[in-house]
């Protein structure tokens, strides 16, 4: 049970039904064999659905990251034009971003 557990695991992660015997140490037939389970099928979806999830919840938090960063580079860009210095937004807006 715990073996099926785990090439539930890895299979939902994208490895190849062969790959997953080979890393589990047994015969690829008895994967295949497994594979055809519609309970196995089944938590394998499942673990495929929260994987799926749980990127693009990382995704939308690098998102928001992004736009933060490029809130506060237009903040600081307009602020040194508001100071009629154009030439000093670059490098204010580099050292904005490496305080982040």
């Amino acid at each position: 049970m715990l073996r099926q557990r785990r090439a539930t695991a890895l299979i939902a992660e994208g490895s190849k039904l062969t790959d997953a015997a080979e890393a589990l140490g047994v015969h690829r037939s008895t994967v295949h064999n497994w594979a055809r389970d519609p309970v196995f099928k089944r938590y394998v979806e499942q673990l495929q659905r929260q994987e799926s999830a749980e990127r693009q919840s990382r995704w939308d938090g690098l998102r928001v990251k992004k736009l933060q960063i490029l809130e506060k580079a237009l903040e600081v860009t307009d602020k040194a034009l508001e100071q009629r210095n154009p030439k000093a937004a670059l490098p204010i807006v580099l050292r904005s971003l490496q305080d982040r």
